[in-house]
């Protein structure tokens, strides 16, 4: 799953929803799917994201948060957990600018 509310206050680090604001879990992947269809994807054949970089990932038709492991060449999602097939990836957008 994309977006799971952390047990620590039902902060999600993934999309930044806080269960006060009554978001749902669904909303997240929405917002993170349609984040995903406006930028370009890169092959896992043509170049991978530098170690350890959270970055969005496709494998096996989901879309999710993970990062790449160049010693053991592993996918991990935002759980740390193993992703397999991931064939594609783009750079997570930048974070909001702070108020002045």
């Amino acid at each position: 799953m994309i977006c799971e509310k952390t047990r620590e206050g039902g902060y999600c680090i993934n999309c930044g929803s806080d269960d006060r604001d009554g978001l749902l879990i669904l909303e997240c992947i929405e917002k993170l799917s349609k984040l995903a269809k406006s930028r370009e994807w890169i092959s896992v054949k043509d170049d991978l994201p530098d170690e350890k970089d959270w970055v969005i990932i496709y494998a096996r038709g989901y879309v999710e948060v993970g990062s790449f492991g160049y010693v053991n060449r592993i996918w991990t999602n935002i759980d740390v957990e193993e992703v397999d097939d991931v064939t594609h990836w783009q750079p997570l957008p930048d974070p909001p600018e702070e108020p002045k």
